[in-house]
């Protein structure tokens, strides 16, 4: 990971929530990369949290979603999702295209929190974990694959056990 060409390419918080005209006493977390319901994470879980802990506070929670979608119909799903989650506010930067490394510095800058929540088993390295790290952002990760070797739980940032449903195994 170029962490000095990161850091020198991060614009400051207030020119970059200036830029994405996000107030400045907003709580902002930040998801970097793909949005996939298949290959990344069900939203849900994660979606349900926030809208629970934005209840709570007197300012703005923002989850800037900064990557591609994976398809048209998950792109929906997650939209859907987002629908009841009234006291959040979503941002998404980025599509059916790959987002610009300028827009990606931007959220990196503009984030409080970098939110890497992720369910799937294939998870092996975490990239975008690296570089939420290298933009100097504390993170919330998934405890397990490449994540648990990344993040020093306490230090970068907290690892969320994650398990999967007894039902999950259950035979039919």
């Amino acid at each position: 990971i170029p962490a000095a060409e990161i850091a020198a390419a991060m614009p400051s918080r207030a020119e970059a929530r200036a830029a994405l005209a996000i107030p400045n006493n907003a709580h902002v977390l930040l998801w970097l990369g793909r949005l996939s319901m298949l290959t990344k994470q069900d939203p849900w879980p994660t979606y349900q949290m926030l809208q629970a802990v934005a209840t709570r506070l007197d300012q703005p929670l923002i989850l800037l979603e900064c990557g591609q979608n994976d398809t048209p119909a998950q792109a929906q799903h997650f939209q859907e999702l987002r629908n009841i989650c009234p006291a959040v506010q979503f941002m998404r930067l980025g599509g059916s295209e790959p987002i610009a490394e300028k827009i990606k510095y931007q959220a990196m800058a503009a984030a409080d929190i970098g939110l890497f929540l992720v369910d799937n088993l294939q998870e092996t390295f975490g990239l975008a974990v690296a570089e939420a790290m290298a933009a100097g952002l504390p993170l919330v990760a998934s405890d397990w694959d490449g994540f648990r070797d990344l993040v020093r739980h306490g230090i970068d940032g907290f690892l969320v056990p994650t398990r999967f449903a007894s039902s999950a195994f259950a035979l039919s």
